[in-house]
């Protein structure tokens, strides 16, 4: 179905209090094999699982990980089994010449042609790894909610990662608002060499994603789990998840169609 998203697969985050405490595991039936997983390795489990399954062209990933602490580790991963990724990330957490995350960010009441430095603080000659990246303005064409382009104004930058004895690119971007102010939503890339028009839109799929989450919680009780053990909550996310392919399957219009509009014109 164009422009439908359908829920495949689903990783439980288990901190280390539960993996860590027998107790806890045993009421809670949680398998032996399974222990405490960082974000980033079970978006990359998830990565491979699709990969598996389908003779498909590999094509990007795009994630909200603006939440995470620890998106170093999937971007190195994530180049290293050369796998394209869009990742929202959050805005105070940008790479170090070691590959480390560290803090930098806009500086308040950023505007339109400010040049704004972040990420890498190293010696280095200007445009070489390693030295202080500089934003710069694009206008890139994107689909609103009506199905028209609009033209949008962005923020953009390259930077540099070592890993492992590699330098590796990426591009970090983000769309203004209305006063020249960049939004809140900042974005990593590894496709370094894609217009940016091509990367806005991928970031849209994001939008989607999360319409259909709110849906399926909205109608179908996604976030309602009261129970208390591991398979119980396989079991419920199943059902939800079959229920709302049902639904979208067998109506032509869905309740989060004028949502999705509303957040794509946002």
């Amino acid at each position: 179905m164009p422009g439908a998203n359908f829920p495949v697969d689903w990783r439980l985050f288990l901190p280390p209090e539960w993996t860590d405490d027998p107790e806890l595991r045993r009421r809670a039936r949680i398998p032996q094999t399974e222990s405490f997983q960082p974000q980033w390795k079970h978006m990359l489990d998830l990565m491979d699982s699709m990969a598996r399954r389908t003779s498909s062209p590999a094509v990007p990933v795009v994630a909200d990980m603006s939440d995470a602490t620890d998106f170093s580790e999937l971007t190195s991963q994530s180049g290293s089994v050369r796998r394209d990724f869009v990742v929202a990330v959050h805005p105070q957490q940008l790479f170090s010449g070691a590959g480390r995350v560290r803090e930098r960010t806009f500086p308040a009441g950023a505007r339109i042609g400010q040049r704004v430095g972040v990420g890498v603080a190293t010696a280095g000659s200007p445009g070489a790894p390693g030295t202080q990246p500089r934003w710069s303005r694009h206008t890139a064409a994107v689909t609103g909610a009506d199905g028209r382009f609009r033209q949008a104004q962005t923020l953009s930058t390259l930077m540099w990662q070592q890993t492992g004895g590699e330098q590796r690119a990426y591009r970090l971007f983000t769309e203004l608002g209305p006063g020249g102010q960049p939004s809140s939503q900042l974005w990593l890339t590894n496709l370094v060499h894609h217009r940016l028009d091509e990367l806005l839109e991928l970031t849209r799929l994001h939008i989607s994603s999360t319409v259909t989450a709110d849906c399926m919680d909205g109608s179908y009780g996604l976030l309602d789990f009261a129970g208390r053990s591991f398979p119980a909550w396989h079991h419920h996310m199943t059902m939800a998840s079959a229920a709302y392919t049902h639904m979208r399957l067998a109506h032509a219009w869905h309740p989060m169609a004028p949502l999705l509009a509303g957040q794509r014109s946002a």
